[in-house]
């Protein structure tokens, strides 16, 4: 959340270090509709559409992005379209 005097709680500069890239999401921005951080470090984040429709099988944990999608022309995600073995967290390789 960006600084927000109203709220009691907001703490201005809190999120100033942050870092913002190569995310995607159904919906990205926070209540004051503004990414956190500085400017400077928000790149490539994909935000407010399907996210799963782009993936290729997000139902069985494949977050590769399909082929021609957005996430996979933008470079959006932790993994690159094509990746034929991506690292999949919380499991050993057989």
């Amino acid at each position: 959340m960006m600084f927000d005097p109203n709220k009691t709680w907001s703490i201005k500069g809190e999120n100033a270090g942050t870092v913002l890239r190569n995310n995607g999401a159904d919906s990205i921005f926070n209540v004051s509709g503004a990414l956190p951080g500085n400017p400077k470090t928000r790149a490539n984040n994909l935000g407010n559409t399907d996210i799963a429709a782009q993936l290729t099988d997000p139902d069985k944990l494949n977050f590769v992005p399909k082929q021609g999608s957005k996430m996979a022309i933008d470079g959006v995600g932790a993994y690159r379209a094509g990746d034929a073995s991506p690292w999949m967290p919380g499991c050993t390789p057989r």
